[in-house]
């Protein structure tokens, strides 16, 4: 069986109006949720859906990714991905990844990627940990079809569940594809634990 060609498809173009800031781009320990995703993904074909303000910036810190521009983001995640949908090839599988869930694993992905080629039928996958789906959720063709059919909003669970089309859940231990920096006290949170793994890993450095 051929592999499937998978474009990742990082979804950066909110408002965060909740945070003040733009979540995707701003420093978070250090290193932005937008360059952490970029690591995880390295070496894969990406396109990133930003607005037009934060286009510099994406373009910067992941130069090596087709940078695409939603001209309506407060129309919602949907919108994001449509503008991704309508510049891929249609026989092209999308994983989409968002920018404020920074943390799924490398190794992930390549499970899902793995798990995505060997079936033999499959049009939405997606990763589950504790029961709880989360991202990417890969959509195939059939499923990337039926997108123009969502209305304007933040969800595309529309597609995700949709009953006519084949899923695979893909079972993992991996916590970061359910975590969401989606309020300031879970931004604070993520923050703290980032500086506490990395003191950690200081002190193990300076005891060998």
């Amino acid at each position: 069986m051929a592999e499937r060609k998978i474009i990742y498809v990082i979804l950066a173009a909110g408002g965060a109006q909740r945070m003040g800031f733009a979540k995707a781009t701003e420093p978070l320990a250090g290193k932005s949720p937008l360059e952490r995703l970029g690591h995880v993904v390295e070496g894969r074909a990406v396109e990133i859906v930003t607005n037009e303000l934060l286009k510099a910036a994406v373009s910067a810190m992941i130069p090596w990714a087709a940078v695409l521009v939603n001209a309506t983001p407060l129309a919602g995640m949907t919108s994001s991905l449509l503008v991704a949908h309508r510049a891929t090839e249609p026989d092209a599988t999308l994983g989409v990844l968002l920018a404020d869930k920074p943390f799924v694993r490398r190794d992930t992905l390549e499970l899902c990627e793995r798990t995505l080629n060997a079936a033999h039928a499959c049009d939405v996958l997606f990763p589950v940990t504790r029961g709880e789906r989360g991202h990417p959720v890969y959509f195939g063709p059939k499923a990337r079809a039926r997108l123009t059919e969502v209305p304007a909003g933040d969800t595309l669970r529309a597609v995700r569940d949709d009953p006519s089309l084949q899923h695979v859940a893909v079972e993992c231990r991996d916590s970061g594809i359910l975590i969401d920096l989606d309020t300031p006290e879970a931004w604070r949170a993520a923050e703290q634990r980032l500086l506490s793994e990395r003191a950690r890993e200081r002190d193990a450095h300076s005891r060998a």
